[in-house]
């Protein structure tokens, strides 16, 4: 009888830790959503001027039905009631609704000893709804924090998807940590050399915030003399010919549309400050980059961003003056 108080009490403390550990991620998850919703306010809400008139109801309509999505996703008592969700509202799903829907789907077909329902996970994988959500979590990747990349790591794992998605799955995870130490590394940087050989043999690490803080810094380091430096590190004419340097331009390119008003005004103080001749292109994606994100940023971004685009003698067609 001892013995079986202390398996009972045992399965009690586990299912009580279980629950814990299912209100912690969703509650975090709930936040991502949150903070995604206003990320989509202000680039999409924002792109005609500011946030009056119909955009602005547009934006708040948007934001309300991801909340929605967020809350009946975490009411589902049933892998296909999350499809259900998918199937009729798919087309609202913003990144943390769809890894949220991939993560509860998991979670539902995992039993309470931790093992996954095979069969009836055998039902859901081949469901088109599932396919279309796989679809909806990858092409969302670009927009999830940690939280989220964790619980499609997770996922992943969990249900035994293709090897090639459990791998890109914990490929992203590591590729944000090595990017976190690459960010302070960039931070710290006193030499130009360093950062280009950081650029050739750290390329595929490289997000968007390493990419701007890069330009950021090597223009601070060809333009200005540190203490104790008699000149640059590097000439401009030297720099814009290194083949690493224009693989760094290349990432800015790529990645101008994903950047946050921050990295906007960095790249863009930086273009200006190395007098780059800047494709009128680029400067078209960060200017409306910038339009899209001028709502919510700091005053100090938005004019240095100005202040770059007048000394690039770059006049945007978008309604960022407004």
């Amino acid at each position: 009888r001892d013995a079986t108080r202390r398996a009972r009490a045992t399965r009690d403390a586990l299912g009580r830790r279980g629950r814990r550990e299912r209100r912690a991620a969703t509650d975090a998850v709930n936040d991502g959503a949150e903070a995604s919703a206003r990320r989509d306010d202000a680039e999409r809400g924002n792109r005609g001027g500011g946030l009056e008139g119909p955009r602005a109801g547009e934006g708040r309509d948007r934001r309300r039905a991801q909340r929605e999505i967020q809350e009946a996703i975490g009411a589902c008592e049933r892998a296909f009631d999350v499809l259900e969700i998918v199937g009729r509202r798919g087309e609202a799903f913003n990144a943390v609704n769809s890894v949220t829907a991939m993560y509860k789907i998991s979670r539902l077909l995992t039993s309470r000893a931790g093992r996954l329902r095979r069969s009836e996970a055998k039902q859901v994988s081949a469901d088109a709804r599932f396919s279309r959500l796989l679809e909806m979590v990858e092409g969302g990747v670009q927009q999830l924090d940690k939280v989220g990349l964790e619980h499609r790591r997770w996922a992943y794992h969990k249900m035994a998807l293709p090897s090639e998605y459990r791998m890109k799955a914990a490929l992203s995870i590591r590729l944000l940590d090595r990017a976190k130490d690459l960010q302070g590394d960039l931070m710290d940087a006193s030499d130009v050399e360093f950062i280009l050989t950081m650029v050739e043999e750290q390329e595929e690490v490289f997000n968007k915030v390493n990419a701007s803080t890069a330009l950021h810094r090597v223009a601070r380091l060809t333009t200005q003399r540190l203490p104790g430096q008699l000149r640059p590190t590097m000439e401009r004419s030297t720099l814009f010919g290194d083949e690493r340097f224009q693989t760094l331009m290349s990432m800015v390119d790529r990645m101008a549309g994903e950047m946050s008003m921050q990295g906007v005004s960095n790249v863009l103080w930086a273009l200006a400050r190395l007098d780059y001749p800047t494709d009128e292109a680029l400067l078209e994606a960060l200017a409306a980059r910038a339009g899209s994100q001028a709502a919510s940023a700091e005053p100090k971004n938005l004019s240095t961003t100005l202040w770059a685009l007048a000394v690039l003698g770059h006049k945007p067609r978008s309604k960022l003056l407004k």
